[in-house]
């Protein structure tokens, strides 16, 4: 596998990830910025 296709192989997963989180805060009610990052949405989930 190349780089590139690495590269977008991780983003595709970086994607998903933040949009998985994103539906779990707005199922529990959580508001989030749309340009918030995934860390930025991981800090946002209560401990």
């Amino acid at each position: 596998m190349s780089i590139a296709s690495n590269v977008i192989e991780e983003n595709n997963r970086l994607t998903l990830a933040r949009s998985l989180l994103r539906e779990k805060l707005t199922l529990n009610n959580i508001h989030y910025e749309d340009s918030d990052t995934i860390f930025e949405l991981i800090a946002r989930w209560p401990k």
